[in-house]
């Protein structure tokens, strides 16, 4: 009876050991899962910051192109305006021109005849008159 005591007892040491080994691998496998848990919580956090990295980058991207769409219209003012200008230009250039005429035939013509005063004078009028329908192009 002995022996078979003793290898009973044998056996539950065995039994006992088997037990506690297993009893470590849960728990092993039980951090393991809860070190996982944490990566997990740790990627979703990382993914909420990098979703919204990403919507201030959209952000980002279309106030950048609204600033270009509104540097593009103010380009395109500019470019308005100093094409007006340039024909303003162009008009008071032509009128000043025909002044300069109509001085010079003045000038000359004191001994001038009515004909070319008439003429004179209808070269201003036409002058004021290029330069009136300039600037109502201009606008």
């Amino acid at each position: 009876k002995s022996a078979s005591l003793e290898a009973t007892s044998a056996s539950l040491e065995a039994l006992e050991e088997e037990k506690l080994k297993a009893e470590d691998k849960v728990k092993a496998v039980e951090e393991e899962k809860e070190a996982l848990e944490a990566n997990v919580a740790s990627l979703g956090a990382k993914s909420a910051r990098l979703e919204t990295k990403s919507a201030e980058l959209e952000a980002a991207v279309a106030e950048a192109e609204a600033g270009g769409a509104s540097l593009r219209a103010a380009k395109e003012e500019a470019l308005r305006m100093l094409k007006a200008a340039r024909a303003q230009a162009e008009a008071d250039k032509k009128a000043l021109e025909a002044k300069e005429k109509a001085v010079q035939t003045l000038q000359r013509g004191q001994t001038a005849t009515a004909k070319d005063l008439e003429r004179a004078k209808a070269t201003a009028e036409r002058a004021v008159e290029e330069l009136a329908a300039a600037k109502v192009l201009i606008g």
